[in-house]
């Protein structure tokens, strides 16, 4: 799969300047509870001519993935062989750097409501450049009686607060043109797929072993004992004891066991 990067202007529309035709080893983590980190190298001279710290990169794949937005957050050059290593962020991250006024109230109980309310009150003071959506902002969502203490969190933060007590979920989505980029915020019910089947791995997690253990206290909740032993421990040979079993109750009558040890 090939990454195609473009550099685009510092402020909306965000026009397109060119390819960054150098770039190599492109690594793009998309997750979808944070915001996304980008790396990759490009050779020094491209670097200094077209982008530097703080530019607007837009990614376009051969495999059909949709583009994102991102901003560059470090450039560092190797000087050796002549090319920078490059990190940037997930335009997503700018909610992340904006903190919510400490005076905010929300005057509905719509999360997408709440959640535009609070995108506009940042904006007008230090704007993210990202718009909300009229068409995906559910407004059956709704929250709880009691108020969301939001002032003073950061923009992400209070997203993420009344997505988890909402049971919903918010994201950005990223509409790429060569004449610009539009930031949209999007707040609906919680999607997905189910995933039962599959195994998931955690970002910065591999397998390095398939061997495991298995507890068996569940799978033996009842099993007999045989024989006149006063508990478990002293069970004679010929009996099987699964798990942690415990012996709590017998009855003895005739010098025979009428009735088994009921374990658990």
């Amino acid at each position: 799969m090939k990454a195609v990067l473009t550099v685009h202007k510092g402020t909306p529309p965000f026009g397109a300047i060119g390819e960054i035709r150098t770039a190599t080893d492109v690594d793009r983590l998309r997750s979808i509870d944070t915001p996304g980190s980008m790396f990759f190298r490009c050779s020094s001279q491209e670097a200094s001519q077209t982008f530097r710290e703080g530019a607007v990169l837009v990614d376009r794949s051969t495999e059909d993935i949709a583009p994102w937005m991102w901003f560059v957050s470090r450039v560092s050059d190797t000087l050796e062989d002549g090319m920078v290593d490059v990190q940037a962020e997930e335009w997503r991250q700018m909610l992340y750097r904006r903190t919510v006024p400490a005076s905010f109230t929300a005057a509905s109980r719509a999360a997408g409501q709440v959640g535009r309310a609070l995108l506009e009150a940042v904006n007008s003071r230090h704007a993210t450049h990202i718009r909300p959506s009229d068409v995906f902002l559910n407004t059956r969502i709704i929250l709880p009686p009691t108020p969301l203490p939001l002032g003073g969190a950061s923009l992400g933060a209070a997203f993420d607060q009344i997505a988890a007590v909402t049971d919903s979920e918010w994201w950005v989505d990223y509409s790429v043109s060569w004449q610009g980029v539009e930031a949209s915020l999007r707040w609906s019910h919680r999607r997905g797929v189910d995933r039962t089947g599959s195994v998931a791995f955690e970002e910065g997690y591999h397998l390095s072993s398939s061997t495991y253990s298995r507890d068996l206290r569940d799978a033996a909740r009842t099993v007999q004992v045989f024989g006149s032993g006063d508990s478990v421990a002293n069970a004679p040979r010929g009996g099987t004891v699964l798990g942690a079993a415990i012996s709590v109750e017998r009855t003895v009558q005739g010098g025979r066991m009428e009735q088994s040890n009921e374990l658990e």
